[in-house]
């Protein structure tokens, strides 16, 4: 007998959201992005929902700009195994459109599919927060709660 079959919808809800944290990857479904589909996503802050898309390599336009291809941050498969090959955290831009109450609705339609996978290593979260402070395309307030969120007050 299995203690989450006894846990009403709230409560499943909120310990689930509970259980979020800046530096998640986590799995979702994004009707944001051109194709939408299934992406990996790292929880840059919980509430309002932030994130930075995780992708499956980085693409001709931004490898074309290396003002933009500084800004991925790789992720080893070796180390997740949940990826089946290397994978780039896109570090120039966040995305602000998927709600909080949006993601937690599919996790609690689908979990196990969607839902949180795994948090990044230290050494990832400092790369981005490096990558993050010298670039120009985020407000100070953007970047302040990247570092603090990240657990660096570095600047």
């Amino acid at each position: 007998m299995s203690l989450k079959n006894h846990i009403d919808k709230k409560t499943k809800r909120q310990l689930f959201y509970n259980s979020l944290t800046p530096g998640q990857i986590v799995h979702l479904f994004s009707k944001y992005i051109i194709n939408p589909d299934d992406k990996f996503c790292v929880i840059v802050h919980v509430d309002p929902f932030v994130v930075f898309y995780v992708n499956s390599n980085i693409n001709d336009y931004v490898q074309k700009r290396p003002y933009l291809k500084d800004k991925q941050i790789k992720l080893s498969s070796g180390y997740y195994k949940f990826f089946t090959h290397d994978s780039y955290i896109d570090c120039s831009k966040l995305e602000f459109k998927i709600t909080l109450k949006e993601f937690i609705d599919q996790v609690m339609a689908r979990n196990g599919y969607y839902g949180i996978r795994q948090l990044l290593r230290q050494n990832e979260l400092k790369k981005i927060v490096k990558v993050v402070t010298k670039y120009k395309g985020f407000s100070p307030i953007e970047k302040t709660m990247i570092r603090e969120n990240f657990g660096t007050s570095e600047k």
